[in-house]
């Protein structure tokens, strides 16, 4: 530091002049000493930013499992509320949840997957493999994962449970109707017709195809579908709660989501799940960025949807026109830059948007 020099002399401005630099000086050191307490800054941040979404997550009257990692490591993990209200059992962290909509996402993979080993594109026509599904010729790959298929299909319980995927495919043919426009609307009869194609291309299951390609190989012990669930599972029950008419739940509605919402899992599985798409150990970076690259205005494609942040996020809920929103609720949201995985799998619908509630969860975790 230079030495001050002598006063006299100095113009009426120069003391104003020292003083600023006196007061630089010292917001310099104070930068200084707060980078050397960075530690217990960062901790200190993170325990407010556990609080701020604990509160968000109680707001919002919320049941179930929240996790959330940065750079592969567990930064929140807490489950909130009941897995069974009516036995007063609480979630834990082991409680497994119906994936509802997130399971697009792993329908699109599999697709992905198939574009990388040649067996077909995304121009390719539904026809091409399921000649039999109606206006299948008029359809692509593309516009099956991207909802702007024309196809619309309900989302109502089957009379009685449907026993195999062909009965299931032969159900939403029954009960779809094609409208001709080619704009984004979305249905889960897209992701059970996807199903179909991955069945055609591999010769077996979309259940088989689906183990053998994503749950396997990540080693996910606690994911299940929904006609493969083990008695001792923990399985947690729906709740009706204050934000949904009734219980939407029941077997004929499950076996009505082929491809499209009736994989259960825990909410560990599901994070590992996200890191092995963020590492590119299930497609290559470029196979699955022009998977999730939205063609439409509606910014979805491959199963989520393109948030205003940068971020991938996709939603669910176990829902029927007839009875309205259940209680099983997922959310899915992740910043693969930061590398911040948030998620949620929950069985009573929340007081606020799922993914208001990951955008805010994320602001705080990834400014933090």
């Amino acid at each position: 530091m230079k030495k001050r020099r002598d006063k006299s002399g100095l113009s009426p401005r120069r003391p104003l002049l020292l003083g600023f630099f006196i007061c630089l000086f010292l917001i310099l050191l104070g930068f200084t000493y707060s980078q050397e307490k960075n530690s217990d800054l960062t901790e200190l941040t993170q325990e407010e930013s556990s609080r701020l979404i604990n509160q968000l997550i109680v707001d919002s009257d919320m049941n179930g499992n929240l996790l959330v990692s940065k750079r592969k490591q567990e930064i929140i993990r807490q489950a909130y509320g009941y897995s069974d209200e009516d036995e007063e059992i609480a979630s834990l962290n082991t409680t497994i949840y119906p994936l509802a909509s997130i399971q697009k996402t792993f329908t699109a993979l599999l697709i992905a997957q198939l574009v990388e080993e040649g067996k077909l594109t995304y121009d390719s026509k539904l026809g091409d493999f399921r000649p039999d599904i109606p206006k299948s010729n008029n359809v692509t790959i593309r516009e099956l994962l991207e909802h702007t298929s024309s196809y619309v299909m309900p989302e109502t319980a089957s009379e009685d449970v449907l026993e195999d995927e062909e009965e299931q495919v032969e159900y939403a043919k029954e009960t779809t109707d094609y409208t001709g426009y080619h704009s984004f609307f979305y249905t889960n009869v897209n992701y059970t017709y996807l199903a179909a194609v991955i069945k055609k291309i591999e010769g077996s299951s979309y259940k088989e195809s689906l183990q053998k390609r994503i749950i396997a190989p990540l080693g996910l012990e606690n994911t299940y579908f929904w006609d493969d669930l083990p008695t001792t599972a923990n399985v947690a029950e729906e709740i009706k709660g204050s934000n949904s008419l009734q219980k939407v739940y029941s077997l004929e509605l499950m076996s009505t989501l082929l491809g499209a919402g009736n994989l259960y899992m825990s909410v560990d599985d599901l994070i590992k799940y996200q890191e092995a798409i963020n590492d590119n150990k299930l497609v290559k970076q470029t196979t699955f960025d022009d998977l999730v690259k939205p063609k439409t205005n509606a910014n979805y494609a491959g199963g989520y949807f393109l948030t205003g942040d940068n971020c991938l996020a996709v939603t669910g809920n176990i829902s029927s026109n007839q009875l309205g929103s259940g209680g099983y609720v997922s959310l899915l949201y992740t910043n693969r830059e930061q590398d911040i995985i948030i998620g949620w799998l929950g069985n009573s619908l929340p007081s606020n948007s799922l993914i208001n509630i990951g955008k805010s969860i994320y602001q705080d975790i990834g400014k933090s």
